[in-house]
């Protein structure tokens, strides 16, 4: 069955369906997304806004980047095309919004050239992805930045060929693994999907 006939990415793509996990109105995929990276805790000051990083010395979590002590972090998206989508328009892509540590010197060009809206110059960097994503193991495998121009966050490529979203990312997902894995976070839509 081709996606577009299958009733379940029908009535996700419905403006008028509600989720009966949150109450909102997804209409399509919604990604999946990391408020910091993992190995460390939400700092006592919260989420500051990117502006406040370069007038801090000690650990922070900005929108976009973070500083636990000698570590560096950037947000980044790691995409998935969804099978059966694209090429072109109709492409449809699942991601994660994933922190990933960068070098000292390559997280500060980042930074220094974050407000210009093109970091596209920059890159690509060597990176470890700093968030277990749901079903893979928690040992953070090996990835490749490719920072962005328009604002865009950076693209985040797993290299490690073992972990469980390499061949995702390297091919498609398909909606059913999508759907698990909104099961995984909590927010089993898979029933909902059926119902009249």
């Amino acid at each position: 069955m081709r996606l577009a006939d299958d009733p379940r990415w029908q009535r996700l793509n419905n403006p008028h369906f509600q989720c009966p996990c949150c109450g909102e109105r997804h209409a399509g995929l919604f990604d999946i997304a990391f408020d910091h990276p993992d190995p460390f805790a939400m700092p006592e000051g919260g989420v500051q806004f990117n502006s406040a990083l370069p007038a801090t010395t000690g650990d922070i979590l900005t929108e976009d980047f973070a500083r636990f002590g000698e570590h560096r972090f950037v947000r980044a998206v790691l995409p998935m095309t969804l099978a059966g989508t694209g090429p072109g328009p109709d492409l449809v892509q699942f991601s994660f919004g994933v922190w990933a540590t960068l070098a000292p010197e390559n997280f500060d060009a980042m930074v220094e050239a974050f407000d210009s809206r093109d970091q596209s110059h920059l890159g690509p960097y060597f990176s470890w992805l700093m968030n277990k994503l749901p079903g893979a193991s928690n040992t953070p495998p090996k990835c490749t930045m490719y920072p962005q121009k328009d604002g865009q966050r950076p693209v985040l490529l797993l290299e490690d060929d073992t972990h469980p979203f390499y061949a995702a990312q390297d091919s498609a997902i398909t909606l059913d693994e999508v759907l698990d894995l909104y099961a995984l976070i909590g927010h089993d839509i898979r029933p909902h999907l059926l119902d009249g």
